[in-house]
């Protein structure tokens, strides 16, 4: 049959010549074999031919490096490389002319965790996203990018994707890494014209079929050969659904033999059938699917070996890529090749000629060289936005894999984009880099919820409209409900400079606000309504300058005092007024996680100048305050230093300094977190406040925190640096936090000398 279908193709020539093979076709698949028998016939006059036929098993695959450089120190001949899943990877860098030394190098200094994920460093979110994601833990995104939310503006086509959205993990980061390793190789090619001619083996949903690439895009055949089916999504391309090709031929070698090798070297790293027992995890059970349907294959390739390597993998999974576990696997494949050694040597000497017989340049490591491009190209945006993105990309012409790794992250962080990734065109240098961009759905709803020992039950609402995009208007609506409940519109217009034009309108109601006062306590029922109109710029980035106008109206509707203190005692001016006000912000997050971070820096400054009431005279009031927080890491103990300073230059009720345990708990902008009180407390107009934290990540999601934090009051300035006139206050804290998928559980118990007692705080969820 075999011989047949080679006829076929010999009588094909003519029609279909040299010209690629993109889907599965029999016809053209076995042109090409015929093609490349004639290629190890030149070769056999020789020596015999050689293939390296590598497996899949995730992880395990770094052995596959150990006996590529066992191979290459004993001078082994390759002429032939395949692979299935990580086989095809480590075999497609080794064929594109990377040495097992340099495999070694990049399966150790690769983020593993990084990789088998889709997220980006949070650095580069726009600071709002920041502000959005740190408070929801659900977030439901909806609706086409295909008009405006204002002028019903029909927008460009959303572009056609070529990843589907099925899998947990989409695969932009691993796929982009390999843009960045295989760059002269990016364009379709035939795989048997590579320094190593190569082939890899994925699996059509479709037609239930094996493909197997040795043409076309060679970055696409190496993500569609590694997509295991439930953890990565599947490669989309020529009328194909492909995934791991270890449902149909997890070890090549039938094909190896079919396309002329004589001795084939086959490393084997899958793992061996599980029992009932061992079958316990999603993980176990797409292992088990894989095996059961590629067991025939798998036999089969047994007994087509010549030389058969099966490191012991034992301990490990498809997920063993920490770097403990990657140094163990690459110790036992050198174990396993070197216990093969002798017949390694019986080839060797009857190979006798040791020559290789394929040329071709080595592809490009980004990573280490850096390139020239001759343009960029953006795929799936319209002019406008490709516009702004240029102005805020600024690329240059000589670039490297940091930078472009940078402008993908950015272009993320914008959430205009759910995926986001770039292909090097071109055999030489200079290169075109093209940006693959496929659209996030515009629109966005968001739920949270927290509960405390304080506020007790809250939860808050948010849509945004036109949310996710680059330019334009966007619509924001937020409702909170509990003891501080709140509703809010805000709109928002972004221009092509990349520049915010927006308002803002809030009504809150507080109920139970406690504080206190000393000698007094007060439980106040208050509403505020605000309005804002503001100017925002460098909005994409994790530093932005806000100035503005506002307008705020407080009136309390109720107030009950301890120790026989009247409402009376304060004036009609601090029971309702509407003060109009200018502001400053200047904002920075740098935090690699909002609520655990191990590294980052986040600081603002506001100032604020409020003129005299509308409704009753009050001063003229200056406000200004400051924060920062840092977080530096070594291994599981994390130090943050805080501080944080705030000057009124008089007394105006809505505006007075006041403390609260923690940013969740704030009744009104300007309260400052002082870890040592469970009520909030007035203080005076000069406060300052710095401390440190200690933080130690017992387990994974266990962390033990310990806290001591000083503050300093006076009525001004010049009192604050004279210890008779102001005073100064200690707080420590025990905590410990959880992480969940709601947010993170807290308890702590805490001292202060402002109330010289001992107090205990619980919180779950996130802060708003």
């Amino acid at each position: 049959m075999t011989l047949v279908l080679w006829m076929v193709a010999a009588l094909a020539h003519n029609a279909v010549g040299q010209s690629l093979s993109y889907g599965i076709d029999p016809v053209r698949d076995s042109l090409a074999f015929v093609q490349f028998n004639k290629h190890m016939d030149s070769i056999r006059v020789h020596r015999p031919t050689v293939a390296l036929v590598l497996s899949g098993g995730g992880a395990k695959g770094a052995a596959h490096v150990s006996v590529i450089r066992y191979l290459e120190d004993v001078g082994i001949p390759i002429d032939l490389v395949l692979g299935t899943s990580i086989g095809g990877l480590v075999g497609g860098l080794h064929a594109c002319g990377y040495t097992g030394q340099e495999l070694e190098d990049i399966i150790r200094s690769q983020d593993w965790n990084y990789l088998m994920r889709d997220t980006h460093p949070r650095r580069y979110d726009a600071l709002l996203q920041k502000n959005y994601d740190r408070q929801y833990q659900l977030s439901v995104p909806f609706g086409s990018y295909q008009w405006d939310f204002l002028g019903n503006e029909q927008r460009t086509e959303r572009s056609t994707r070529s990843l589907l959205s099925n899998g947990i993990v989409q695969g932009r980061n691993i796929q982009n890494l390999f843009s960045s390793l295989l760059v002269g190789y990016g364009d379709d090619i035939d795989f048997f014209q590579l320094p190593i001619p190569f082939v890899c083996v994925a699996t059509d949903m479709v037609t239930a079929q094996p493909k197997i690439w040795h043409s076309g895009n060679l970055v696409k055949a190496l993500r569609s050969t590694m997509s295991i089916p439930g953890l990565f999504t599947p490669v989309k391309t020529n009328g194909m659904v492909l995934v791991d090709g270890s449902l149909r031929n997890n070890m090549p070698a039938g094909i190896a033999r079919q396309l002329g090798a004589d001795i084939i070297i086959t490393v084997d790293i899958s793992a061996p059938a599980l029992n009932a027992k061992q079958i316990n995890s999603l993980i176990d059970f797409i292992f088990q699917t894989t095996d059961v349907l590629g067991r025939e294959s798998y036999n089969a390739a047994l007994a087509t070996t010549d030389i058969y390597i099966q490191p012991d993998m034992s301990d490990y999974s498809l997920l063993s890529f920490d770097a403990e576990s990657i140094d163990s696997i690459l110790v036992r494949g050198r174990k396993a090749v070197m216990a093969h050694a002798g017949e390694i040597q019986v080839l060797k000497e009857m190979l006798n000629d040791t020559m290789t017989y394929q040329t071709g340049k080595k592809a490009i490591n980004m990573r280490s060289r850096p390139i020239i491009l001759k343009n960029i190209v953006f795929n799936g945006i319209n002019s406008k936005e490709e516009e702004y993105l240029r102005k805020r990309l600024k690329l240059h012409t000589v670039i490297l894999k940091h930078q472009i790794d940078d402008a993908v992250a950015t272009m993320m962080g914008t959430k205009a984009f759910e995926q986001v990734t770039y292909e090097l065109l071109g055999e030489e240098t200079p290169f075109t880099l093209q940006f693959n961009c496929f659209r996030s759905p515009i629109n966005q709803l968001d739920a949270g919820a927290r509960f405390d020992a304080y506020d007790f039950a809250s939860l808050q609402l948010h849509a945004g409209f036109n949310a996710n995009q680059l330019m334009g208007s966007r619509w924001d609506f937020t409702a909170r409900l509990g003891l501080k409940s709140c509703l809010s519109i805000g709109y928002t217009y972004r221009t092509g400079e990349g520049i915010d034009f927006g308002g803002e309108g809030s009504f809150q109601a507080i109920r139970n606000g406690a504080f206190r006062s000393e000698p007094y306590d007060f439980r106040i029922d208050f509403n505020r309504g605000r309005l804002d109109g503001y100017v925002s710029f460098a909005p994409w980035k994790q530093l932005n300058l806000q100035l503005g106008m506002r307008m705020d109206y407080f009136y309390r509707v109720s107030m009950l005092v301890d120790y026989g203190l009247t409402a009376g005692t304060w004036s009609d001016i601090d029971k309702s007024n509407i003060y109009a006000s200018a502001f400053a912000r200047l904002r920075s997050d740098s935090f690699n996680d909002p609520y655990f971070p191990t590294q980052g820096l986040v600081y603002a400054f506001d100032y604020n100048l409020y003129l005299p009431g509308w409704l009753h005279d009050s001063p003229t009031l200056h406000a200004m305050q400051l924060s920062f927080k840092g977080a530096f890491s070594k291994k599981r103990l994390t130090l943050m230093p805080f501080l944080e300073t705030r000057h009124i230059s008089d007394d105006i009720v809505p505006y007075i300094n006041m403390l609260s345990i923690s940013d969740a708990n704030k009744s009104l902008d300007q309260q400052i977190s002082f870890v040592g009180i469970s009520t909030p407390v007035a203080a005076r107009r000069m406060l300052g406040t710095a401390g440190l934290t200690a933080r130690f990540q017992a387990a994974p999601k266990h962390f033990i925190y310990a806290t001591f934090q000083l503050l300093n009051e006076s009525d001004n300035i010049r009192q604050y640096f004279d210890k008779e006139q102001s005073e100064t206050y200690m707080a420590i804290a025990l905590e410990y936090a959880y992480k969940t998928l709601f947010g993170p559980i807290k308890a702590n118990i805490h001292w202060s000398d402002i109330n010289k007692s001992v107090g205990f705080y619980l919180g779950l969820g996130y802060d708003f």
